[in-house]
Protein backbone atom coordinates (compact mmCIF):
# COMPACT_ATOMS: atom_id res chain seq x y z
CA UNK A 1 0.00 0.00 0.00
CA UNK A 2 2.42 2.56 0.53
CA UNK A 3 3.75 2.24 -3.32
CA UNK A 4 0.32 2.76 -4.35
CA UNK A 5 -0.28 6.65 -4.89
CA UNK A 6 -3.78 6.94 -3.38
CA UNK A 7 -5.50 9.45 -0.87
CA UNK A 8 -4.76 8.82 2.76
CA UNK A 9 -8.87 7.60 3.03
CA UNK A 10 -8.44 4.64 0.50
CA UNK A 11 -5.24 3.72 1.74
CA UNK A 12 -6.61 3.07 5.58
CA UNK A 13 -9.23 1.74 4.40
CA UNK A 14 -7.55 -0.62 2.12
CA UNK A 15 -5.63 -1.55 5.47
CA UNK A 16 -9.13 -2.30 7.06
CA UNK A 17 -10.42 -4.58 4.44
CA UNK A 18 -7.17 -6.08 4.45
CA UNK A 19 -7.60 -6.39 8.77
CA UNK A 20 -10.51 -7.94 8.68
CA UNK A 21 -11.20 -11.67 9.78
CA UNK A 22 -11.97 -14.11 6.91
CA UNK A 23 -15.30 -14.92 8.65
CA UNK A 24 -16.13 -11.08 8.43
CA UNK A 25 -15.48 -10.88 4.83
CA UNK A 26 -16.98 -13.75 3.91
CA UNK A 27 -20.55 -12.57 6.06
CA UNK A 28 -19.65 -8.97 3.97
CA UNK A 29 -19.57 -10.61 0.83
CA UNK A 30 -22.68 -12.31 1.77
CA UNK A 31 -24.64 -9.29 2.34
CA UNK A 32 -23.22 -7.66 -1.25
CA UNK A 33 -24.23 -10.95 -2.98
CA UNK A 34 -28.08 -10.67 -1.86
CA UNK A 35 -28.08 -7.06 -2.97
CA UNK A 36 -26.64 -7.54 -6.28
CA UNK A 37 -29.34 -10.56 -6.37
CA UNK A 38 -32.33 -8.24 -4.98
CA UNK A 39 -30.96 -5.65 -7.70
CA UNK A 40 -30.79 -8.29 -10.26
CA UNK A 41 -34.99 -9.55 -9.34
CA UNK A 42 -35.41 -5.28 -9.63
CA UNK A 43 -34.08 -5.73 -13.20
CA UNK A 44 -36.37 -8.51 -14.33
CA UNK A 45 -39.42 -5.78 -14.66
CA UNK A 46 -37.08 -2.43 -15.11
CA UNK A 47 -34.99 -1.12 -17.55
CA UNK A 48 -33.29 1.30 -15.08
CA UNK A 49 -33.65 2.59 -11.38
CA UNK A 50 -33.43 6.00 -11.26
CA UNK A 51 -32.25 7.99 -7.44
CA UNK A 52 -30.43 11.29 -6.95
CA UNK A 53 -26.83 11.18 -6.60
CA UNK A 54 -26.80 13.27 -3.17
CA UNK A 55 -29.07 13.74 -0.46
CA UNK A 56 -28.99 17.62 -0.64
CA UNK A 57 -27.99 20.77 -2.76
CA UNK A 58 -24.42 20.37 -4.26
CA UNK A 59 -21.50 20.94 -1.79
CA UNK A 60 -18.46 22.91 -1.99
CA UNK A 61 -15.26 21.54 -2.99
CA UNK A 62 -13.82 20.02 -0.03
CA UNK A 63 -16.58 19.37 1.91
CA UNK A 64 -16.13 16.24 1.96
CA UNK A 65 -12.61 16.15 2.80
CA UNK A 66 -11.99 14.35 6.01
CA UNK A 67 -11.06 16.72 9.26
CA UNK A 68 -8.05 17.74 10.49
CA UNK A 69 -8.35 15.33 12.92
CA UNK A 70 -9.45 12.28 11.00
CA UNK A 71 -6.27 12.81 8.93
CA UNK A 72 -4.22 12.46 11.89
CA UNK A 73 -6.03 9.70 13.16
CA UNK A 74 -5.79 8.03 10.17
CA UNK A 75 -2.01 8.40 9.99
CA UNK A 76 -1.72 7.03 13.03
CA UNK A 77 -3.63 4.05 12.55
CA UNK A 78 -1.52 3.72 9.27
CA UNK A 79 1.85 4.30 10.78
CA UNK A 80 1.48 1.52 13.90
CA UNK A 81 -0.88 -0.84 12.40
CA UNK A 82 -3.75 -0.45 14.61
CA UNK A 83 -6.27 -1.80 12.12
CA UNK A 84 -7.34 -4.65 13.53
CA UNK A 85 -8.12 -1.79 16.69
CA UNK A 86 -9.52 0.45 14.40
CA UNK A 87 -12.04 -2.00 13.51
CA UNK A 88 -12.99 -2.78 17.07
CA UNK A 89 -14.03 0.70 18.08
CA UNK A 90 -17.08 2.73 15.80
CA UNK A 91 -14.72 4.98 13.93
CA UNK A 92 -15.25 2.70 10.94
CA UNK A 93 -19.03 3.26 11.11
CA UNK A 94 -19.20 7.01 12.26
CA UNK A 95 -16.99 7.97 9.05
CA UNK A 96 -19.40 5.41 7.12
CA UNK A 97 -22.62 7.09 8.74
CA UNK A 98 -21.19 10.51 7.77
CA UNK A 99 -20.40 9.88 4.34
CA UNK A 100 -23.98 7.77 3.59
CA UNK A 101 -25.47 10.93 5.37
CA UNK A 102 -24.43 13.41 2.38
CA UNK A 103 -24.26 10.52 -0.67
CA UNK A 104 -26.56 7.26 0.41
CA UNK A 105 -27.37 6.59 -3.33
CA UNK A 106 -24.39 6.17 -4.76
CA UNK A 107 -23.24 3.11 -2.32
CA UNK A 108 -25.91 0.13 -4.31
CA UNK A 109 -23.93 0.24 -7.38
CA UNK A 110 -20.41 0.50 -5.80
CA UNK A 111 -21.47 -2.72 -3.54
CA UNK A 112 -23.46 -4.46 -6.45
CA UNK A 113 -21.05 -3.75 -9.22
CA UNK A 114 -23.89 -2.64 -11.45
CA UNK A 115 -22.89 -0.05 -14.16
CA UNK A 116 -24.26 3.64 -13.10
CA UNK A 117 -23.87 6.72 -14.59
CA UNK A 118 -24.90 10.46 -13.08
CA UNK A 119 -25.86 12.71 -15.36
CA UNK A 120 -26.65 16.69 -14.56
CA UNK A 121 -30.07 16.85 -15.44
CA UNK A 122 -31.44 19.51 -12.95
CA UNK A 123 -29.81 22.67 -12.48
CA UNK A 124 -30.47 25.04 -8.97
CA UNK A 125 -31.07 28.20 -8.82
CA UNK A 126 -28.12 29.40 -8.29
CA UNK A 127 -26.47 27.52 -11.51
CA UNK A 128 -24.96 24.14 -9.45
CA UNK A 129 -26.00 20.74 -11.35
CA UNK A 130 -27.86 18.48 -9.65
CA UNK A 131 -26.85 15.18 -10.43
CA UNK A 132 -29.62 12.40 -11.52
CA UNK A 133 -28.47 8.80 -10.80
CA UNK A 134 -29.30 5.61 -13.44
CA UNK A 135 -28.60 2.45 -12.44
CA UNK A 136 -28.37 -0.74 -15.30
CA UNK A 137 -28.81 -4.25 -14.98
CA UNK A 138 -25.40 -6.44 -15.11
CA UNK A 139 -23.18 -5.85 -18.06
CA UNK A 140 -25.97 -3.28 -19.50
CA UNK A 141 -23.23 -0.17 -19.48
CA UNK A 142 -24.17 0.24 -23.05
CA UNK A 143 -27.88 1.24 -22.16
CA UNK A 144 -26.35 3.84 -20.12
CA UNK A 145 -24.62 4.88 -22.58
CA UNK A 146 -27.40 5.39 -25.09
CA UNK A 147 -29.79 6.82 -22.49
CA UNK A 148 -27.03 9.29 -21.58
CA UNK A 149 -26.71 10.21 -25.49
CA UNK A 150 -30.32 10.74 -25.93
CA UNK A 151 -30.99 12.53 -22.70
CA UNK A 152 -28.49 15.25 -23.61
CA UNK A 153 -30.05 15.45 -27.03
CA UNK A 154 -32.89 16.37 -24.95
CA UNK A 155 -31.64 18.87 -22.49
CA UNK A 156 -28.04 19.16 -23.11
CA UNK A 157 -25.41 19.91 -20.82
CA UNK A 158 -22.33 19.67 -22.35
CA UNK A 159 -21.52 23.47 -22.63
CA UNK A 160 -23.35 24.32 -18.73
CA UNK A 161 -20.80 25.08 -16.57
CA UNK A 162 -21.86 26.74 -12.76
CA UNK A 163 -20.72 30.36 -12.00
CA UNK A 164 -17.48 30.83 -10.79
CA UNK A 165 -17.08 31.03 -6.86
CA UNK A 166 -17.40 34.55 -5.38
CA UNK A 167 -14.59 35.89 -4.03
Amino acid sequence: WKKLNVELTTRTLGHLGMALSASDFVLAKRKWNSFSRTLGEFFNNYDVLLMPVMADQPQPHGTFAVSRAEERLMKIVNSLGLHKLALKGNIVEQMAKASLEKLPYTMLANLTGTPAMSVPLYWTKDGLPMGSQFVAPMGEDTRLFTLAAELEKAQPWFNRRPPAPRS
